[in-house]
């Protein structure tokens, strides 16, 4: 059971309970596939843009440049993401490893499934509805 949003007045207090109720959704989808839906979306978006810039990166996918190499970290790791750079350059060249696009794949198959849940939770017109409500505050 998600935390409970009734009686709730704050509005702030009411969109933080439910982005941890949504969460948790994808968290249980995501846990087979041994990366979070964090990492998946770096993934994904190295995957898109192979041999792009730690700078680049963070346009695309409007992070900061330090939350950024600590997400990497644990990726380089794990050899899914490398830094393929030549020597004396200063910054990196993000590629993904063959295992990188594995893991990938595997994913994007438990986001899937994640999205399915959240869909049907709510249904499509609500989907649709919550969506057109959140784009309001992206000029924030």
């Amino acid at each position: 059971m998600g935390k409970p949003i009734k009686n709730v007045e704050c509005h702030y207090l009411k969109l933080f309970r439910t982005k941890q109720n949504v969460e948790t959704i994808y968290d249980k989808h995501m846990k087979p596939s041994g990366i979070s839906l964090g990492q998946s979306f770096l993934l994904t978006e190295i995957l898109k843009n192979q041999g792009c810039t730690m700078n680049r990166l963070s346009e695309i996918t409007c992070l900061d440049r330090s939350s950024i190499s600590r997400a990497l970290k644990p990726l380089m790791v794990a050899n899914l993401v490398v830094d393929d750079n030549d020597p004396g350059k200063r910054d990196s060249v993000l590629m993904l490893t063959e295992e990188g696009k594995k893991a990938q794949q595997r994913a994007i198959s438990c986001w899937k499934q994640a999205q399915k849940e959240y869909e049907e939770m709510l249904g499509e017109e609500k989907v649709r509805e919550f969506e057109s409500i959140m784009e309001a505050f992206e000029n924030v």
